[in-house]
Formats: C-alpha cells, sequence, structure tokens
C-alpha cells in the first residue's frame, strides 16, 4: 500500500512494464483523482501531461481515450479533455454498484479469518485516523476509499478490484463537488473502524448491517451536494 492509502496489488499495471504504457499513464492518472489531485472540469491538457509523464502525446491521447471510456474524463467542444462532473444519476449509479460489490464481499464468510487484505485494513484506519489527527480531510477520505476498496478486495477477483477503483474515482470526483470535506468525512471513518471490527472478529452478518446503513447514509449525505 502507498502512503496515500491506494491499494497495490498485483492488478497495478504500475508495477508491470508488461502492460501497455498508455494504460499505466491513465492507471496514474486516476490514482491522482482518487488522491483528489485532479478535480472535477480541470483540463487534460495533452501537452503539459506528456512532459509530466515524460511520454508522447500518442501515448498520452490513448491514456486520455482510456479515460474517457473508464467515466473519468470528457471531451469538451472547443476546450479538449478535462477532468468529468458526475451529477445525481452517476450518483446514483456509484451506489448501486457499491451495493452490490462491497455487501456481496462481507457475504459467504464465517467466523474470523486473518489474510493480507485484513492486514492492509488495519493499516489503512490507522492512517486514517493519522490524517484525522492532522487535520488533514482529503487525505481521510482517501483513506476511506482505500478501506473500501479493500472490503471489495475480500472478493477476490482481479477484475472487480480494477473495476472498483474506477467507481471510488468517480466517489472523489463526487467529493470535490461543492462540498465541505471537513464537515462530511467526521463520520465515516468512524463507521468504518465499526465495520472493520466486526469484520475482525469474524461477525460477518453485523459487519454487513453496519455496511448497509453505511452507504444508505453515505448516499443521501451526497445527494444534498449534487
Amino acid at each position: 500500500m502507498t502512503q496515500s492509502g491506494v491499494v497495490q496489488d498485483q492488478a497495478n499495471p504500475l508495477a508491470d512494464d508488461s502492460q501497455p504504457l498508455a494504460g499505466r499513464i491513465a492507471w496514474q492518472i486516476r490514482a491522482q483523482i482518487i488522491d483528489g489531485r485532479r478535480m472535477p472540469g480541470m483540463p487534460l491538457r495533452e501537452v503539459d501531461l506528456a512532459a509530466e509523464f515524460g511520454v508522447s502525446r500518442n501515448t498520452l491521447r490513448e491514456a486520455l481515450q482510456q479515460l474517457c471510456r473508464d467515466g473519468l474524463a470528457t471531451f469538451v467542444r472547443n476546450r479538449g479533455v478535462e477532468v468529468r462532473t458526475l451529477d445525481r444519476a452517476s450518483l446514483r449509479d456509484i451506489y448501486t454498484v457499491r451495493r452490490v460489490l462491497e455487501l456481496q464481499a462481507l457475504a459467504g464468510h464465517d467466523g474470523a479469518f486473518e489474510s493480507p487484505v485484513l492486514d492492509a485494513m488495519r493499516a489503512t484506519l490507522e492512517l486514517g485516523e493519522q490524517a484525522r489527527s492532522a487535520g488533514d480531510w482529503r487525505r481521510v477520505g482517501t483513506h476511506s476509499l482505500a478501506f473500501h476498496q479493500q472490503v471489495v478486495a475480500l472478493l477476490g477477483s482481479a477484475v472487480l478490484n480494477e473495476f472498483f477503483r474506477n467507481i471510488l474515482a468517480q466517489l472523489r470526483l463526487i467529493f470535490a463537488m461543492n462540498l465541505d470535506e471537513a464537515q462530511f468525512q467526521q463520520p465515516w471513518l468512524v463507521r468504518d473502524r465499526e465495520i472493520f471490527s466486526q469484520i475482525e472478529a469474524g461477525q460477518w452478518m453485523a459487519a454487513r448491517s453496519l455496511l448497509e446503513r453505511y452507504i444508505d447514509d453515505s448516499e443521501q449525505a451526497l445527494l444534498a451536494y449534487v
């Protein structure tokens, strides 16, 4: 796991030189979105990004096309490509996916167990609590997103992990829309910890119930901003 809390695993093309360069650049831009460093409406200029990543404009153009396909960027006439601005319908779609994947990830388990995923969850929560103590609410949000990525990782599917990263990147773009992140993020880290405590104790039904309420409450809170 990186210091930003973004999970690093075998699905990360940055760690695999055999992956196409454009895909690796798209992955890195997406990681910047999840970390809150690229905001809705921010231009993604080919010349600037090609220089930043040290690649050709053709390669960068391929990366931007992938981001557009993934729902993280959009082409605007007379302006070029920019980070996507999402609407209420997009928010509801995000939460439909969250309910399906996150709740399923907590189904079908029996009793307590240890795994690298649980170790990563524990470390992510600690990083989030450190960020909260420092008053860095953007980082608190990043670590909370990483925790929910790790929930989905319990499904054991690299394909679903990769798909869910795009969902979390879109969710971060919702956070950036007229949202007082300090006010918004305050309750969720505590609730993440409560969910993890039940997972750690092997109380999967209780964890799933807490997570279901968490997702419902989070969606309603965000709808007030979108």
